[in-house]
């Protein structure tokens, strides 16, 4: 089962687009709100779904473009899933440390770990114990291609999902 979250803000100022895929959706929040400008009114609903409650055995992945898919990442392991994990660009590992550190000393999270995109073994190891998968990008225009989707949502790479 796929559940999806569009929050789209008029003008172009922040554009998101969030997908949480498991395998059960429950509704776990709602809200909606309006917003009003001289030239228009704009209407955005935020649902968020959830069929993987927080516990040492759930593992949560993230991928996307942009700053945030790094900090969904570093939510699902704030919200103390057992393990929460991202693909990060290789060359920026050091960044995405940084992003992710609990604290301005770059303390990692002990239970977040950054995979760099260039390691597909690694990659297809927590697709295969991933129970659900988060995918953000900052930018609706560099939306994932349909191509890494099905690549992330193949039923031979994923177990869990």
């Amino acid at each position: 089962t796929m559940a999806a979250t569009g929050i789209i803000k008029h003008a172009g100022i922040v554009s998101i687009l969030l997908l949480l895929i498991g395998h059960h959706s429950s509704n776990a929040f709602s809200s909606s709100t309006i917003l009003t400008s001289t030239t228009s009114t704009i209407r955005t609903t935020t649902q968020l779904y959830s069929s993987v409650q927080p516990s040492e055995s759930s593992t949560i992945g993230t991928v996307g473009s942009g700053y945030l898919p790094i900090l969904l990442s570093k939510l699902a392991a704030h919200r103390n899933h057992g393990k929460s994990w991202i693909i990060c660009p290789t060359a920026d590992m050091e960044k995405m440390a940084q992003l992710s550190a609990i604290d301005g000393f770059g303390t990692p999270l002990p239970n977040l770990e950054l995979v760099p995109a260039s390691d597909t073994e690694r990659v297809e190891e927590l697709l295969a114990e991933t129970d659900a998968l988060m995918i953000g990008t900052d930018d609706v225009g560099s939306v994932v291609d349909p191509s890494i989707l099905n690549y992330l949502l193949d039923p031979e790479r994923v177990k869990n999902m």
